[in-house]
């Protein structure tokens, strides 16, 4: 039997999940940037010449580096792919694996990952599946914690384990926060030959023939995250953006997040370790431009980390980084140390810009601090991302005036910083799950289809949009915008003028405004980007993708 493992580790596209209030060209599926605007405008609007360019969001998640590390280590062949296109799909096949690795770390239902694991089975019939990572795990905790209670209603979505009638394909999960060990005792089964007999080996989830599950006897993992990483340096190439584990863990606990309840224990690696996984990366990177991607929930836990984190950072080489953290971390004494590790990209959770949302949250941050956080950042050129959750109980068209008065607020000289809005989304392992909160709210209902006591999840998409037509000083995030490009080419003044008229445009798109209206706007930005205004076809309308489900 050949010794190639397929790994397969999907980047599940960010659109399927936050409010997708972005224009796009047909055909090249570009976003409609400020540089593509003055493309547009510089080539008489020949939108049909513009080539795609490749976008941010074609990368893998760590997962899929990891294993493809760890497999190789061990002295097994590996395929590795992302994408589950056919063609994708079609190219693992023909490596003949005796065996595939599905990694669930972005899947976020059940549903997803038999859609996943049907079109697998469509390329790969017959080999051996093996599904592992978060989803399965939170599956798990989740079946594990409700054994005793009697079967869910009809109003929850359940987790993987509580479904027996959803019959996925999938010969073994590993039900482990880890799971390294387990993967790796399967693996050398079936390399042997083995088809069945893994009762012996712990932390797994067997299908049945009805639809249930053989549970194999649980056993604490021992893993040391200090000298267990990805092992860089057995990759063929390395990425662009690069991703790695500073810590696991997140010392905060906020009610609609699951993430402290799959690991509640936080492990902080040392900056010894740190150095050594970045000098792997170093070398093998040698002089090509790179970005480091932490991917800790929170890469700043305390004030200590902030300073042993960007001196790894300032003593390893890296000069581009981007990653997730709190804006209470960082303040004027800390600020130069963060700008001099090279943070381009700040990553933030501040969720509402309502106080009594964020105490319904458990969300222990101050407005004031986080504006503070927000404006320390911009003044120093790091580009300021910020999230925020639509329809947490409580959410009202008052918290959503009083978000939109937050971000209209804030003092961004640099105007580089944009915001992304996310569907309220029920984890059946969140707080929101929880009968004491569930009662107190009126909570029905869990994942993308709920209901509580101000609003329901139809109506999102309407507060959302509600919420982007009143911020007209931030600019709604696109993947593709070129900060550098945009602080280079026009003023501070222009950007806010610009992002504000591209606003217009999206609103006057949706709402299927006159073309007069339209044309008066594209006009505006001709104007302000200072080039001859082009003669603009009415086809432009038949060549966008409108999010028109916003509208209304």
């Amino acid at each position: 039997m050949g010794k190639t493992v397929a790994v397969i580790a999907p980047m599940v596209d960010v659109t399927q999940y936050h409010l997708d209030l972005t224009l796009k060209l047909k055909g090249s599926n570009r976003e409609l940037t400020l540089s593509t605007l003055y493309e547009l405008m510089q080539s008489g609007f020949r939108y049909d010449r513009l080539p795609a360019i490749p976008s941010k969001r074609d990368m893998m998640p760590a997962a899929g580096f990891y294993l493809t590390g760890l497999l190789r280590e061990q002295g097994y062949e590996t395929v590795t792919t992302y994408q589950c296109s056919d063609t994708e799909l079609k190219r693992l096949a023909d490596a003949d694996p005796f065996a595939i690795c599905l990694s669930t770390t972005m899947i976020l239902s059940t549903e997803s990952l038999k859609q996943l694991v049907l079109e697998i089975r469509r390329h790969m019939p017959g080999i051996p599946l093996i599904a592992g990572g978060v989803f399965v795990w939170k599956s798990y905790q989740f079946f594990a914690s409700h054994q005793d209670q009697p079967a869910p209603g009809d109003d929850i979505n359940p987790l993987l384990f509580n479904v027996h009638s959803t019959h996925i394909p999938a010969d073994i999960y590993v039900a482990a926060p880890h799971g390294r060990e387990p993967l790796l005792q399967v693996l050398d089964a079936l390399s042997q030959g083995k088809k069945d007999g893994f009762s012996h080996i712990p932390n797994l989830a067997l299908p049945l023939p009805d639809g249930s599950f053989h549970f194999t006897e649980r056993r604490t993992e021992q893993v040391d995250y200090d000298r267990d990483f990805t092992r860089w340096d057995l990759l063929d190439d390395l990425p662009e953006q690069i991703p790695v584990r500073t810590s696991v863990g997140c010392p905060f606990r906020c009610r609609y997040c699951d993430f402290y309840q799959l690991y509640p224990q936080i492990f902080i690696r040392s900056k010894e370790s740190l150095m050594a996984e970045l000098s792997m990366i170093r070398q093998r990177i040698g002089n090509r431009t790179f970005i480091l991607h932490p991917t800790d929930d929170n890469v700043f836990i305390n004030s200590r980390r902030v300073k042993e984190v960007t001196q790894a950072f300032m003593e390893s080489g890296i000069t581009q980084w981007i990653g997730f953290m709190r804006t209470s971390s960082v303040n004027e004494s800390n600020i130069e140390d963060i700008k001099r590790s090279g943070l381009l990209i700040s990553l933030l959770g501040i969720e509402s810009g309502d106080k009594g949302q964020l105490q319904r949250m458990n969300k222990s941050q101050n407005l004031e601090a986080v504006r503070r956080g927000i404006e320390i950042l911009d003044q120093n050129g790091i580009t300021a991302l910020m999230t925020f959750i639509v329809g947490f109980p409580g959410e009202t068209r008052e918290t959503i005036h009083q978000t939109a008065s937050f971000l209209n607020s804030l003092h961004i000289g640099l105007a580089s910083s944009s915001y992304l809005l996310f569907p309220l989304i029920i984890s059946p392992f969140s707080d929101l799950a929880r009968k004491e909160f569930r009662d107190q709210w009126n909570i029905t209902g869990y994942v993308d289809q709920w209901s509580h006591y101000t609003m329901n999840s139809g109506e999102t998409p309407g507060y959302g949009y509600e919420l982007f037509r009143q911020v007209t000083r931030i600019p709604y995030h696109y993947t593709e915008e070129r900060t550098y490009y945009n602080r280079k080419l026009f003023t501070d003044e222009q950007r806010l003028q610009l992002f504000h008229l591209r606003q217009q445009l999206t609103i006057a798109f949706m709402e299927k405004a006159s073309w007069e209206n339209i044309l008066f706007i594209f006009n505006e930005i001709a104007n302000v980007m200072k080039v001859p205004v082009p003669d603009i076809p009415m086809t432009i309308r038949d060549n966008l993708i409108i999010p028109t489900s916003f509208s209304g």
